[in-house]
């Protein structure tokens, strides 16, 4: 695909107006294109079975900016991350993870996973994908589903996994 790029989107809190987090988001520097959102690429790489390189690139990306913050000494600001349902569900996805996260040094609880919705998945990968998210969150760090509502998510799934929080799509709440 050529290089995919990595920015941060910064969330802020409505009673105070500060800054208390971000969204580490995709983008493709097309050579002919131009910038392009992830609507345009991630369907290929999910079709191609490579949406897990752009998953665990951003965590590297994000791990490398919260460490950076806790340099900073600044302990309060969270980095939110997304995974495709198929990355998650990967019977490897908890040891890779775990790779990942053990060569960078901040409060686990500032980095959120979001399991976006673009894929369905099987039983088997279901079955996967739950006792990865109890191994993900015994390691301190949070778990949410991005986007919910629309795609493959439902109220089925707030019962059988234990997320410790929800991102509505925009649509349902647009009007």
């Amino acid at each position: 695909i050529g290089l995919v790029g990595s920015e941060m989107c910064i969330r802020d809190s409505a009673n105070t107006y500060t800054i208390v987090g971000g969204e580490a988001l995709s983008r493709w520097n097309h050579p002919r294109k131009g910038l392009l959102h992830p609507g345009r690429f991630v369907p290929l790489l999910e079709q191609e079975d490579r949406i897990s390189r752009l998953d665990f690139y951003n965590l590297k990306k994000s791990c490398v900016f919260l460490e950076h913050l806790a340099q900073k000494q600044v302990q309060d600001f969270f980095i939110s991350c997304n995974f495709s349902r198929k990355t998650f569900a990967g019977r490897q996805f908890v040891e890779t993870f775990r790779n990942v996260l053990e060569q960078y040094h901040f409060v686990r609880k500032l980095l959120i996973l979001e399991i976006t919705e673009s894929e369905q998945i099987c039983a088997e990968e279901e079955m996967q994908m739950l006792r990865n998210i109890v191994e993900i969150r015994a390691l301190g760090v949070r778990i949410m589903f991005d986007d919910f509502g629309m795609g493959f998510s439902s109220f089925h799934d707030l019962q059988e996994y234990p997320m410790d929080g929800l991102k509505l799509d925009k649509c349902l709440v647009d009007n």
